[in-house]
């Protein structure tokens, strides 16, 4: 069985708009693309080689798949464009805890489904939850230009702030292979989509990554209490 299965894409010339958005945890049905890896074991499994319980590297926390500290390994320089059409590296983030996660503007579930959630867990964390800034990075670079990362963050019910990063194919996989990102296209017929993993890093004003978590099956009580935690752990060293 693969650890990546694709999400059905839209036909070929339709719009990426998001869905509308629904209550509830993402899972069930509309979550066919990353299950299988985002949850429990298969996902870390994906970032650090075996559970985490078994890996003396890596900090457990109370809330069930949050990973407080992970390896240096997962986390490190980007080099991309904004939707902006700026430059963007990890100095551009410097000073401030920044909430990254990968996805793509034609997925049609799990990434807008995800940003919902960022949106709820930081607006639960109150003033601290404000403080951090976020950004999406595509991983259909083909498809993702700068003016389309622009008009999807702008989606109702999106984090407040949030930065699109797009990029050259060696860009994007380059940011990708610093975070441990897997991700691949699936062809559908003339069109495709992008099968990929599906997790949130929490990078402190260092850009030293502090907490790991799928945003599959979670709520935002969940990932709020995550980066609370995350927020609040002492850099190693």
């Amino acid at each position: 069985m693969s650890d990546q299965n694709p999400q059905t894409a839209p036909q070929k010339g339709a719009s990426a708009s998001p869905p509308a958005r629904k209550g509830g945890v993402l899972g069930g049905p509309l979550i066919p693309a990353v299950a299988a890896i985002a949850l429990g074991i298969g996902g870390s499994y994906m970032l650090f080689g075996r559970p985490p319980e078994h890996n003396s590297q890596v900090t457990s926390s109370a809330v069930t798949g949050c990973i407080l500290q992970p390896p240096s390994r997962i986390g490190g320089p980007i080099s991309l464009q904004s939707d902006a059409n700026q430059p963007v590296t990890q100095a551009t983030f410097a000073g401030s805890p920044t909430l990254v996660y990968f996805g793509f503007t034609h997925c049609p579930d799990i990434c807008p489904n995800s940003m919902y959630l960022i949106h709820d867990a930081l607006n639960l964390m109150g003033a601290s939850g404000q403080s951090v800034k976020t950004a999406l990075v595509t991983v259909d670079p083909e498809r993702d230009t700068p003016e389309d990362m622009h008009d999807y963050i702008a989606t109702e019910g999106f984090p407040r702030g949030l930065v699109g990063l797009t990029g050259t194919p060696d860009q994007i996989a380059a940011a990708a292979q610093a975070f441990a990102v897997s991700y691949q296209k699936v062809q559908q017929g003339d069109d495709y989509t992008m099968s990929h993993t599906s997790f949130v890093y929490l990078m402190d004003g260092n850009w030293r990554t502090q907490a790991v978590m799928s945003t599959i099956g979670r709520t935002p009580q969940e990932l709020a209490s995550c980066l609370s935690q995350g927020l609040q752990a002492k850099p190693p060293g």
